[in-house]
């Protein structure tokens, strides 16, 4: 979880500490709030945490949907929304209280295939988790074991992938200088 305050900062939430600990960071304190919060860095802090992760990656933006005044002051909306779209990584928004999303965040949403939805909807947002549950991956991973002469880690050994998905193919090549065994 990130808190978007001047200085964005992680906080941390994990199994053990449960429901209440995050409510409690997501609600803050009044020294973490400020006008002058910052967007695009807690943004791009939270999507660059998530890189490492699986495939199924979503920032669940919380908050009013008015991104403030300060929220494109060091990554313009644009290169957020290619940087989450180029990571895989989908951008959704629920809105709390009686506001509605902003355009940026409309923008953000559509651009990586998120969805933007009010807390206290009759609905609630069920969808939303469903939503994400749904979304498809299309990265893949592909593993091998060279059984070509490594020449002690100085041999540059060849790779080749080829892949068809829908009708269409895609071929690449790259190669790489085995570790030492």
């Amino acid at each position: 979880m990130i808190s978007a305050g001047v200085q964005p900062q992680r906080d941390r939430v994990d199994r053990t500490t449960g429901a209440i600990a995050l409510e409690s960071a997501a609600r803050g304190s009044s020294a973490q709030y400020s006008s002058r919060w910052r967007f695009d860095q807690g943004l791009r802090l939270a999507a660059t945490d998530l890189l490492p992760e699986g495939k199924k990656r979503s920032v669940i933006y919380v908050g009013s949907g008015d991104l403030g005044d300060l929220a494109f002051e060091q990554y313009s909306l644009s290169e957020l929304a290619a940087y989450l779209a180029n990571n895989d990584i989908f951008f959704n928004a629920v809105i709390v209280g009686s506001g509605s999303a902003s355009d940026s965040v409309n923008y953000l949403c559509r651009e990586t295939g998120g969805i933007a939805l009010n807390l206290y909807r009759p609905e609630g947002i069920g969808e939303l988790v469903r939503s994400i549950a749904q979304m498809p991956s299309g990265s893949y991973s592909l593993s091998y074991h060279s059984l070509l002469p490594t020449d002690f880690g100085r041999a540059f050994l060849p790779v080749e992938a080829e892949v068809y998905l829908m009708e269409r193919s895609g071929r690449d090549n790259s190669g790489y200088f085995p570790p030492l065994e």
